[in-house]
């Protein structure tokens, strides 16, 4: 009898043991309704031509590609005035200026200098004239302050300088022999900081460039004929086996440094132009940036097919706040922690470090103590990642609540005050749960208050 009195005492003990574990864990833990909206964000999306030569754009160009719902502007830079000379301090003050009026609007910028732009000799782009392989390496050499000063703008900086529109081919001054071209992009690579991303033309090049010795961690690739043929009209060798050989290279880099496109043809024989290509070809080489204007024959088909939603959700990286918890109580200068997990939803990770920030606000004072968890750059696509925080508050820190809020403001202190280069998580307001996005101060109510006793 004894033994059956306690045996009743300990599931009625383990009973209420469960059940106040189970309303402090319900307490200190909520959890969040992603949306099905496409949200600006910096470094991601469609981007748009912001005008034909980015040196001699006005305000309104640039504000005109934000209007569209985009943060990348294309800065098309023509040198064709400077062919045969350096480039003038005038020049470089343009665009100084401009840069400045992307700034204002609050884009960034994916970055290609070129010789020529459509002003080919009978329209033939094959006779379009480039500069001498001296005079390009003094121009990036010339550019390098400018690009430093303007790094935290430049989502990407496309090689470019070589041939028609400076995509790489029909050079006039042979600037796409291998050599040379190698040459053009180790020069510009030597000039970039470190967190700029560059992008190369043609798979092949970089699968000869890129050892194990030299793997160049930041020079990604950016097809200008996406789905556009067998080979995306030169872009893949026309010989199968090496073509399967430089799809799977490109599949296998693009998980680490980004991968920007244009549909050029949809017309041609082998284009790809249903959403089934778009969506399996989107995901497997990591799609973060595609042209909206070029070639809206795909664009109108994956409408039509009932997918374009779908891609412009999908582009880049799409972060949506899955949970977070912390102990309902803290003490001053005691060491808590919080955990907040993320999925990404989106083709792509972000690829320039961004940390995470935790942001504890006092409700009577707003006093604001800030956290940083690790870089959202882990959080890769179809996975999710979980960020922890050690929340210490200082010993003068006032009492009472504490609401909580997540922030992945820019880390350029040049643009962390400006909400237009925050990333915003892919996540439904609910304010009966206290969780709302704040678009002026850029951050998201978690809904989930502490007390500092």
């Amino acid at each position: 009898m004894a033994m059956r009195k306690y045996r009743i005492f300990r599931q009625i003990f383990a009973g209420l043991l469960l059940a106040w574990l189970g309303g402090l864990s319900q307490a200190g833990t909520v959890s969040f309704s992603p949306s099905g909206q496409d949200f600006p964000n910096p470094e991601r999306g469609f981007w748009y031509f912001i005008a034909d030569d980015f040196a001699d754009m006005a305000q309104e160009d640039a504000n005109w590609v934000r209007d569209q719902g985009a943060r990348v502007g294309y800065a098309m830079v023509l040198l064709k005035d400077y062919r045969n000379r350096p480039l003038p301090p005038q020049f470089l003050a343009r665009l100084e200026r401009s840069f400045g009026m992307a700034r204002r609007a609050g884009i960034k910028l994916i970055l290609r200098f070129a010789y020529n732009y459509y002003d080919f000799p009978d329209g033939d782009y094959e006779q379009a004239e480039d500069a001498p392989l001296e005079i390009v390496l003094a121009h990036i050499s010339q550019l390098g302050p400018l690009i430093n000063q303007n790094a935290d703008l430049i989502a990407l900086w496309q090689v470019g300088f070589i041939g028609a529109w400076g995509e790489g081919h029909s050079s006039s001054n042979g600037l796409d022999q291998p050599a040379r071209a190698r040459q053009i992009a180790d020069a510009v690579r030597d000039v970039a900081p470190d967190n700029v991303f560059l992008a190369w033309r043609y798979p092949a090049n970089l699968m000869a460039w890129a050892t194990e010795n030299n793997p160049m961690p930041r020079l990604g690739l950016h097809n200008d004929c996406f789905l556009s043929s067998q080979t995306d009209v030169g872009t893949y060798s026309e010989n199968r086996k090496a073509r399967r050989a430089e799809r799977r290279f490109v599949a296998n880099r693009s998980a680490t440094t980004p991968f920007t496109a244009e549909t050029c043809d949809a017309t041609r024989s082998g284009a790809r132009t249903s959403c089934a290509a778009i969506l399996s070809e989107g995901a497997k080489f990591h799609l973060s940036l595609l042209n909206r204007a070029y070639d809206q024959r795909f664009h109108e088909g994956w409408a039509r097919q009932g997918c374009f939603d779908q891609v412009a959700r999908s582009l880049g990286y799409r972060l949506e706040l899955v949970s977070a918890q912390a102990p309902d109580t803290i003490t001053t200068q005691a060491t808590i922690q919080a955990e907040i997990s993320i999925r990404n939803t989106g083709w792509a990770r972000l690829h320039r470090p961004r940390p995470l920030l935790l942001i504890a606000r006092h409700k009577g004072s707003n006093t604001e103590y800030r956290f940083e968890g690790g870089s959202l750059g882990a959080v890769e696509p179809g996975r999710m990642a979980r960020f922890s925080f050690a929340l210490q508050l200082p010993g003068n820190a006032p009492r009472g609540r504490y609401d909580l809020f997540v922030a992945a403001p820019d880390p350029s202190p040049r643009l962390a005050d400006d909400p237009a280069f925050a990333i915003r998580f892919a996540n439904e307001n609910n304010a009966g749960a206290g969780q709302e996005w704040n678009q002026r101060n850029a951050r998201f109510s978690l809904g989930l208050p502490i007390w500092l006793e």
